[in-house]
């Protein structure tokens, strides 16, 4: 199937560029401002995974509704919502793959967090990764072939997070952030070239932006986010 490439990498940079400013204007304090880039920022990593433009409108979510949380499907107008998942443990993090074909999600349900693909009818539910830290929030890249990731394998639970990358089979595990604090929610450019992730190495919450090998780790919000009042 077709992918269409969306303006999302674009708009979020924008969007966030002008919520700051208009902040400013209007005299509020630096930490609202921050606030509301991270619930922007939150906005179109979600939408950006939840709502592909191959899968004919179709939300994925993840809710508690029956007790613990699991993976959901509906229409763009709420209808047909059908649970996909069925475990004692705990599915986050619905991610589909730009063709709608496929789902990766992230789930407890042998002990800790690790990655997982499905079809978009809930059926072959497939483990990708098996390490002794936690793996999350998978982002496919344009062309499927493979699924970025965050995971704290190499180190304490919180203070290194790493931005992953494998392929979508699961093989090919490759660290690409290598940073001494935390990197968090990768999310692909539209051509594939890039991924742009959070991080904290610099002292503050901000985002950069790499090659989708590793290469070229760029500061993007600098100053203008995070500038001391």
């Amino acid at each position: 199937a077709a992918h269409r490439e969306s303006p999302q990498l674009f708009g979020l940079y924008t969007s966030l560029i002008e919520i700051l400013l208009a902040g400013t204007r209007l005299g509020f304090p630096m930490n609202v401002r921050k606030h509301w880039v991270w619930i922007l920022l939150m906005v179109f990593v979600t939408l950006g995974r939840a709502v592909p433009a191959a899968a004919g409108g179709k939300i994925a979510f993840k809710s508690q509704r029956d007790g613990d949380s699991e993976i959901y499907v509906m229409n763009r107008r709420g209808g047909n919502q059908t649970r996909l998942t069925e475990n004692p443990g705990f599915d986050y993090a619905p991610s589909w793959s730009p063709s709608g074909g496929q789902i990766a999600f992230d789930s407890s349900r042998d002990g800790n967090f690790e990655i997982y693909v499905m079809n978009a009818d809930g059926s072959n539910q497939t483990r990708l990764t098996n390490s002794p830290g936690d793996d999350a929030s998978p982002s496919w890249s344009p062309d499927e072939s493979q699924i970025a990731f965050m995971s704290n394998r190499d180190g304490a639970p919180e203070s290194d997070l790493e931005i992953y990358v494998m392929n979508a089979d699961g093989t090919n595990q490759t660290n690409l952030t290598n940073s001494p604090q935390w990197d968090r929610s990768p999310s692909w450019s539209p051509d594939g070239s890039q991924i742009v992730f959070m991080s904290n190495r610099d002292g503050d919450s901000e985002i950069y932006a790499m090659n989708a090998d590793g290469t070229n780790q760029t500061r993007l919000t600098n100053s203008l986010l995070y500038t001391t009042d």
